[in-house]
């Protein structure tokens, strides 16, 4: 009865998180702390939300207990890719909570998003749903392209998606990906071919903090950087290949 209850009062159908995965998330009861406001509704029900980062998260408690926490927007697939002279891009959404928009942005660096465009949300849905876009308005100079998608509540709420990367030439060998802790910095190099390349790291004042070369085999590849030498901020990650064609990107470390 307290469960219907609880539904009934967020308006929503949604097919919600375990309490396993609640607990990372939300607080041990309702009293709160770590930024969430709570209201209880007797006999151990209640709504716990706290907006984190970017991102409102909502938990439902019963008997005293997280049952359910709910994101706004839970994201699929993001892909997106080359066709003629223009980028296909294409997204899934597992459910969605509150959704007004998808604005999608562009980048030639990795870290300075422009917005190009908007998408309409489904608002509340708990089926998996499907966008997609054309962007034709990019530099076709640029050898590497960027896209993420932010997603904005009704209530101005917004949170960011993954970032995708586009080969405006088939053939650039490019940064995929990156990732860290407290041990290393992981790049994930992806090759159209098996190369040796040349991989440099540097601060925006200039100084280099790695540079060595590397063979790549065709696809996805990972290169550790030992992280102990690197402080939070931003990097310029530039790949130099044997026909000393060069792609760089940004990335920010906290």
């Amino acid at each position: 009865m307290r469960r219907l209850l609880l539904i009934m009062i967020l308006g929503l159908s949604l097919s919600y998180s375990s309490s396993a995965q609640c607990d990372p998330l939300c607080p041990p009861d309702l009293n709160g702390g770590g930024g969430f406001t709570c209201t209880a509704f007797g006999m151990g029900a209640g709504i716990c939300q706290a907006t984190i980062g970017s991102t409102t998260i909502t938990c439902i408690y019963i008997d005293d207990a997280c049952s359910a926490s709910v994101v706004p927007v839970e994201f699929g697939n993001f892909e997106g890719r080359l066709n003629n002279k223009s980028v296909s891009l294409s997204w899934s959404t597992v459910s969605e909570v509150n959704n007004n928009i998808f604005e999608i942005e562009r980048s030639y660096d990795g870290i300075d998003f422009m917005y190009i465009d908007q998408k309409k949300g489904a608002g509340n849905s708990s089926e998996e749903l499907t966008y997609s876009y054309l962007d034709s308005g990019f530099d076709a100079r640029e050898q590497v392209l960027y896209y993420r998608l932010k997603q904005i509540d009704f209530d101005g709420n917004f949170t960011y998606g993954k970032i995708i990367t586009v080969r405006n030439e088939g053939d650039a060998t490019v940064i995929s990906d990156f990732y860290y802790d407290n041990v290393a910095l992981t790049l994930e190099i992806d090759a159209t071919d098996d190369t040796t390349s040349e991989i440099s790291l540097v601060d925006m004042q200039g100084k280099i903090y790695y540079n060595a070369s590397h063979f790549f085999s065709e696809g996805k590849n990972n290169l550790n950087i030992i992280k102990s030498n690197l402080s939070g901020g931003l990097y310029v990650v530039s790949i130099r290949t044997t026909n000393n064609q060069v792609i760089t990107r940004k990335i920010l470390l906290y």
